[in-house]
């Protein structure tokens, strides 16, 4: 991920109740962000090293992408996984 920049999926729906686990495998200390980013473009995110897990409650139904963004002045190399249950 290219410094102060960050990687997002495709929109997707998600109903009231639903959650989103989300999950970043770094082996290394680099710092990132991790989250969801909805409609309005609000972002819920946790700061992570390492390897992280965070798992999100959806409170409103609507279209969300998930998110690993590198706060950083460095590239970073954060491969991640989500899961919508």
């Amino acid at each position: 991920i290219p410094a102060n920049s960050l990687m997002k999926t495709s929109t997707f729906k998600i109903q009231k109740g639903q959650k989103i686990s989300i999950g970043a495998l770094s082996p290394s200390s680099q710092t990132y962000h991790m989250g969801i980013i909805d409609s309005e473009g609000t972002e819920r995110y946790v700061i992570g090293t390492g390897s992280e897990d965070y798992n999100i409650e959806i409170t409103q139904t609507g279209y969300y992408s998930v998110f690993i963004g590198n706060p950083g002045s460095a590239e970073i190399n954060v491969p991640g996984f989500y899961a919508v249950y």
